[in-house]
């Protein structure tokens, strides 16, 4: 009967160390599951940043050719009123002419 017994631990013992093993391997997966999940994550948030610092480069690109338009459009208006002064002083010479 011992040898039974012993046997009867023996399984038992291998049993024991079988639901160990089984239990690490649940664990580990579920470690995985939930790295995976934060990788993916990681992976969503770096490609959020990467749009924002796009449109951040944009939004610099867009505010350069902006103050580079309005510099032109600026010196365009300063020519036309350095012509408008001149063509008011002719006027001026002419009108004096006529009087």
């Amino acid at each position: 009967m011992s040898s039974i017994k012993k046997l009867s631990d023996e399984i038992q013992n291998y049993v024991k160390r079988f639901d160990g093993v089984k239990e690490e391997i649940d664990s580990s997966n579920k470690k995985f599951e939930t790295y995976k999940v934060e990788i993916e994550t990681k992976k969503q948030q770096i490609a959020l940043l990467d749009t924002q610092i796009q449109n951040i480069v944009l939004m610099g690109q867009l505010r350069d050719k902006t103050k580079n338009d309005i510099f032109e459009e600026r010196g365009m208006l300063e020519k036309q009123i350095a012509t408008l002064h001149s063509l008011e002083s002719a006027l001026g010479v002419q009108m004096s002419a006529l009087n």
